[in-house]
């Protein structure tokens, strides 16, 4: 999610958050842009649903920090929404009376199932009437239209922009190597006993026959993934030995002879290659990189637009915040 987008998590997040009693807020004044007044009051509504969250995960000076923290970003985000309805007010937009009345309808549908009195009732537990929430649906609006327009319109990221992209960056992209694995792993000191020596022989002579690989891990393997044929997954970091005997190996081919690494003997079979390397410009990664440029463009337009707004309307914060 872009920083922009913060901006609207909208106001089911005040409806579906826990009742306000539970988070102690003051009212205080915490910032006024134009003459728009931002209160403590105000960040709580913001905050309280990953407030309780951190409460229950954190405590002493770290949940204090962490705390801070989240309020000092739920402030930001109101200053900066505060800014941008200003300028739209002084464009002198207006928000089509249709969208309004059918961003209302998703609202009360998402919360109360379409049940506009059931839908009331949740507002006047949170202090609100639906005028008052039509209000704030409203600016919500504006600020999403207006931020849009400005970060989204003539976004453009052409195929030279991702190729130019990834010349210069497919040096990071290198894939490590990776494998998928069936192991049979026989302990030392395991359910085998002094068998060992002799158990993998006969693993070594069962395989030579033609003996499927999933079979015998059923019957012999000591190690996880037994119960499924030995598949133990896709190995990226392996033990040293194991992928140098590893690497050397291809899809479908088995060791006939056990390697031995510390407590255990292994018989591997490869499931899956991948490789790695350098990565091919396919569609698929054309499009991530499409999606990443277009996304580190709306973060710079989005970083200028605010700044802009800062020097044309007044802001004042309170000390220390």
């Amino acid at each position: 999610m872009t920083r922009w987008r913060g901006l609207l998590f909208g106001l089911m997040v005040v409806i579906m958050t826990q009742a306000r009693g539970q988070v102690e807020y003051s009212d205080s004044l915490l910032a006024i842009v134009g003459d728009k007044v931002i209160t403590a009051h105000e960040i709580m509504e913001m905050t309280q649903s990953e407030e309780m969250q951190l409460r229950r995960s954190y405590i002493g000076e770290e949940l204090l920090d962490r705390l801070l923290a989240v309020r000092k970003k739920a402030l930001n985000v109101l200053i900066e929404r505060e800014l941008i309805y200003l300028e739209f007010q002084k464009l002198q937009a207006k928000v089509p009376t249709s969208y309004l009345q059918e961003r209302l309808n998703q609202v009360i549908t998402n919360a109360a199932g379409g049940n506009i009195a059931k839908f009331e009732m949740q507002l006047h537990t949170q202090g609100m009437t639906i005028t008052e929430f039509r209000e704030r649906l409203y600016k919500d609006i504006a600020v999403e239209l207006l931020t849009r327009e400005r970060i989204s319109r003539g976004n453009i990221v052409t195929d030279h922009d991702v190729e130019k992209y990834f010349e210069a960056q497919k040096s990071s992209m290198t894939i490590q190597p990776r494998y998928h694995l069936a192991i049979i792993q026989i302990l030392k000191g395991g359910r085998h006993g002094g068998r060992v020596a002799e158990v993998c022989r006969e693993i070594k002579e069962k395989l030579t026959a033609g003996t499927a690989f999933a079979e015998l891990a059923g019957k012999y393997s000591e190690g996880p993934g037994a119960d499924k044929g030995g598949d133990q997954g896709w190995f990226t970091d392996m033990n040293p030995k194991l992928e140098e005997v590893v690497k050397t190996m291809t899809t479908g081919q088995t060791t006939l002879a056990p390697v031995e690494i510390g407590s255990s003997y292994y018989f591997i079979h490869v499931l899956e290659a991948d490789l790695g390397g350098v990565p091919t410009l396919n569609d698929e990664l054309r499009e991530q990189i499409r999606r990443q440029l277009e996304k580190e463009e709306e973060e710079r337009r989005y970083t200028e637009f605010i700044r802009e707004l800062h020097m044309k309307y007044p802001v004042r914060r309170m000390e220390g915040l």
